[in-house]
């Protein structure tokens, strides 16, 4: 499914996109596939994507060449609590299909899941994530800890040591090293304000890699900060970059697979305190997400602008896949019922993407192969 639900197949509707140097007409119909652009229409969109550009599909990413050198490939995975486990379907699906990945990068619930992928045993993360109950991650809210909170004795309304114990059972920092995925995750310091991008590489530690992956996914005001080898005070980098491209670029990533776990937003509103926060997160997340895809356009534009790097086999093809309907699901309810279904739902709307990708690669009328492929 693309994000606005439009597919490349010959007719259905046709706009044209004038810059002053090119016109380039475009057609789709409401399915789901690609829609072809031109090269050049990127020149013209230097800014991060608003929604009409977003609606409309308006992002450029040519595809390689019949024959072309392999292209580094990376997999960014997003926050979205427990709709993470849409990303384990997602990432089956994909690994069937023989796609494979030199880099994965993680925030928050994405992060806890890269570092799984980079392990290497798909089947165990798979049966972490279907025994997984809300109780594996945090110790329900008690009046308790509402009286510490209230004499400044936590910084988080949730105790998620469970989560931590679970990290230090499952994770292996020297497996994660010796995989073929390199992996590297994203946390904002709330002492600088800046985020930073750490990866496996430079750990020496089991400590340090749990206490990274306790910072990337300490949604704030839900779990507390996390202090990462004895310095700053880390929250959730998906806050800032829950969709961080502009790291894969700078690590020289060619192709990107891009998860997203925010859906179609639901027309009726939020019924109570949790579905308001649900809502929050998405906003906030969808604006980031927004802001790198933005980025990736921006990205190759510049690169359309220099005839040396203006080949396909240069510019950033970009995938980005997230759910064709929402996940009726709180981001901190983990259930196993609903995660096998929310699985299952990353699995069969990845397989679908992959089947518009096989049978829609098409030529545009200037004789160039290019493609886009929002999912």
């Amino acid at each position: 499914m693309l994000v606005s639900g439009f597919e490349f197949l010959g007719h259905s509707e046709n706009r044209n996109l004038h810059n002053g140097k090119h016109e380039q007409e475009i057609c789709w119909t409401e399915e789901s596939g690609c829609t072809l652009v031109s090269t050049e229409q990127l020149i013209e969109f230097p800014e991060p994507l608003d929604d009409a550009m977003v609606d409309r599909n308006v992002l450029d990413v040519p595809t390689c060449s019949a024959t072309p050198e392999r292209r580094k490939t990376a997999l960014i995975l997003s926050g979205g609590g427990a709709r993470g486990a849409y990303e384990v379907g997602v990432v089956k699906a994909l690994l069937e299909h023989g796609v494979t990945f030199d880099l994965a990068i993680g925030t928050s619930i994405g992060a806890i899941n890269a570092a799984f992928l980079a392990q290497g045993d798909i089947e165990r993360w798979e049966r972490m994530w279907c025994s997984l109950r809300s109780a594996d991650v945090f110790h329900p809210l008690s009046v308790r800890r509402i009286t510490q909170l209230l004499r400044g004795k936590h910084n988080g309304l949730l105790d998620n040591s469970p989560l931590e114990q679970l990290l230090r059972r499952e994770l292996d920092l020297d497996r994660i090293k010796a995989g073929s995925t390199k992996v590297g995750w994203c946390m904002t310091d709330l002492c600088t304000q800046e985020t930073m991008f750490v990866t496996a590489d430079t750990m020496g530690s089991t400590d340090e890699l749990i206490d990274t992956l306790m910072a990337t996914s300490a949604v704030p005001l839900a779990f507390p900060p996390r202090a990462v080898g004895g310095a700053g005070l880390y929250i959730d980098g998906g806050l800032v970059r829950n969709t961080p491209m502009k790291f894969a670029l700078e690590m020289g990533v060619k192709e990107i697979y891009a998860v997203l776990l925010n859906g179609n937003v639901p027309s009726t509103p939020p019924l109570h305190l949790m579905d308001c926060f649900d809502r929050i997160m998405d906003v906030i997340l969808d604006s980031s997400a927004r802001n790198a895809i933005g980025f990736a356009h921006f990205y190759n534009g510049i690169l359309s602008k220099n005839a040396e790097t203006s080949s396909a086999e240069t510019m950033l093809r970009l995938h980005v896949l997230k759910p064709r309907k929402p996940m009726r699901i709180n981001l901190l309810a983990f259930e196993p019922d609903k995660t096998m279904d929310i699985i299952a739902q990353g699995y069969e709307d990845t397989q679908d993407h992959l089947e518009n990708i096989d049978c829609g690669q098409c030529e545009n009328p200037s004789g160039e192969n290019l493609s886009q492929h929002w999912y």
